[in-house]
C-alpha cells in the first residue's frame, strides 16, 4: 500500500494528537472550601481547567480521532501497490502485409512470449493485447495493410508506463520482416525517445512484384499524362493501363481478370482554371499548376493527397486487380508533364495494387538505429501515467463523515448530563 498525498497523513497524525492532548485538560469542579463570606459563592457551579491523570471521556476522544484519521488517510490517496517483477517485456508483433510466413510469425510469438508479458500485434496501427498465457498468439492473423514503426514505437512507450510500479525494467522485442515501407519520417524521432536497447526477430518479407512498371496509355505523346508516362510506355505487356475518359467495360475486365491496375485519370476541359496545388504521394511531393476536380473517396484507400489533405489519387479492389481515381490534371501547355517529379507521380499511380508492390527490408544503418544501443529501459526513468484512487478513498469519507456524527452525539449528550 502506498499514498499518492503522504503529507495528509502527516497532518492528520498532528491534529489527532493535539485532540488527545486537550482530552488531558479537563474542567472539573474545584474542592470544597469554606468561605469567609457567602457573598463570594457563585450563582453557578465553578468549573476550572485543570491537568488529568489520564483522559476523560474516552468515547467522545476515540471518535475524534477515528475521524480525523479516517478523512486524513482519505485525502492521502491510498493506493495498493502491485507485486513488482525484476523485468517485463514488451513484444512488438508485426502483421502487416509485409510478413511473408504467417505462421513463422506465430512460432516466433509463441518462442518468446511468457506470463506477465504485454503483447503489442500492429499494422497501420497498434493494440494491446494482455500475454496471460502462451497462447495469446492465436489472435494474431496477418493484414493486408502496410506496417508503421511509428506506431508500435508509440503504443510501446504508453504500455511502458503502465509497466513503471510492475517492474524494475522493460525489455522491448520487436517481431517483424522489417519491411521499408514500415520506416518513415518520425521513425527515428520516435526511437531515441526509448532509452534502452531492442531486441529484433526477423520475419521473412513478403516477395511483392518485381516486374519492372509497364504502362499504357493510349493517347499521343501531345496528352500531358502521356508524356510523362512515357518511360514506363508499354502496349500488349502493360500491367498498368490509364483511361483518359470513361473506362470501357473491356478495361474493367482486364483489370478484374489479370490482376493490373486500371487508372481513371478524366481529360480536363478547355475551360477548365489552373490552380496552383501541392501533391504528396509516398515520399515525392509535386506542386505546379493543375487543373483539380472533386474526388468521393468513399471507403476507398487513399494512394495521395494534396497539400490540404483531400485525396487526390485513391484506389478501390476490383476483382484480382484494382481501380485508382485521380482527382487532377496536368496542364495543357508548359513542361510540368515533362517535370521528373510528375513522372514520379504517374510511376506511384500506376504501380501495382496493394499488397503487390515489390518489398525491400531496411538498410543496415536503419537496423542499427532501431536496435539502439545499451541495456534494459530502466523504469525509473520512464514517466509515471495517472493514477486513478482506490475505491478505498469514498470508504474512508464515509466513514470519517459516520464517526463525526457519532461525535456530535456524544458531545451533546455529555452536555447534557
Amino acid at each position: 500500500m502506498t499514498f499518492l498525498a503522504p503529507a495528509f497523513l502527516v497532518a492528520g497524525a498532528a491534529v489527532a494528537g493535539a485532540i488527545v492532548l486537550l482530552h488531558f485538560l479537563a474542567r472539573r469542579r474545584p474542592r470544597p472550601a469554606v468561605l469567609p463570606t457567602a457573598r463570594f459563592v457563585p450563582d453557578r457551579p465553578a468549573r476550572w481547567p485543570s491537568r488529568a491523570p489520564r483522559p476523560t471521556d474516552w468515547l467522545l476522544l476515540a471518535s475524534r480521532v477515528l475521524a480525523i484519521v479516517s478523512i486524513a488517510t482519505a485525502f492521502a490517496g491510498p493506493i495498493r501497490e502491485p507485486d513488482r517483477a525484476p523485468t517485463r517485456r514488451i513484444v512488438l508483433v508485426d502483421r502487416s502485409r509485409g510478413v511473408g510466413d504467417e505462421q513463422a510469425m506465430r512460432d516466433s510469438v509463441l518462442a518468446v512470449v511468457r506470463e506477465g508479458d504485454v503483447l503489442v500485434p500492429f499494422d497501420t496501427a497498434a493494440h494491446v493485447i494482455a500475454a496471460g498465457t502462451r497462447d495469446s498468439s492465436a489472435v494474431l492473423a496477418r493484414s493486408e495493410s502496410p506496417a508503421s514503426l511509428s506506431a508500435a514505437l508509440i503504443v510501446a512507450e504508453r504500455v511502458a508506463a503502465t509497466l513503471r510500479d510492475r517492474a524494475d525494467s522493460v525489455e522491448l522485442i520487436m517481431v517483424s520482416p522489417f519491411a521499408l515501407e514500415s520506416w518513415d519520417a518520425a521513425t527515428p524521432a520516435l526511437r531515441r525517445r526509448w532509452a534502452g536497447r531492442m531486441r529484433l526477430i526477423n520475419l521473412p518479407l513478403a516477395s511483392g512484384d518485381s516486374t519492372p512498371l509497364r504502362v499504357d496509355v493510349r493517347e499521343p505523346l501531345s496528352d500531358p499524362v502521356s508524356a510523362a508516362a512515357a518511360p514506363f510506355a508499354a502496349r500488349g505487356d502493360a500491367h498498368a493501363r490509364i483511361a483518359r475518359g470513361t473506362p470501357s467495360a473491356e478495361d474493367s475486365v482486364w483489370a478484374r481478370a489479370s490482376g493490373n491496375v486500371l487508372v481513371h485519370w478524366p481529360r480536363s476541359r478547355s475551360t477548365d482554371s489552373l490552380t496552383s496545388q501541392g501533391i504528396v504521394v509516398a515520399d515525392r511531393v509535386l506542386v505546379a499548376p493543375l487543373v483539380r476536380r472533386p474526388l468521393d473517396a468513399g471507403d476507398a484507400q487513399i494512394v495521395a493527397r494534396f497539400a490540404d489533405g483531400s485525396p487526390a489519387i485513391v484506389e478501390r479492389a476490383h476483382g484480382q486487380g484494382c481501380v485508382r481515381d485521380v482527382a487532377f490534371d496536368f496542364p495543357a501547355r508548359g513542361d510540368v508533364s515533362l517535370r521528373e517529379s510528375a513522372r514520379r507521380v504517374v510511376a506511384i499511380a500506376a504501380r501495382p495494387c496493394e499488397g503487390r508492390q515489390t518489398q525491400r527490408t531496411l538498410a543496415a544503418a536503419q537496423l542499427s538505429a532501431l536496435r539502439g544501443t545499451g541495456g534494459l529501459l530502466v523504469t525509473a526513468a520512464v514517466p509515471r501515467t495517472a493514477r486513478a484512487r482506490s475505491a478505498a478513498t469514498s470508504w474512508l469519507l464515509i466513514a470519517g463523515a459516520v464517526l463525526l456524527l457519532v461525535e456530535l452525539g456524544v458531545r451533546r449528550r455529555t452536555s447534557a448530563t
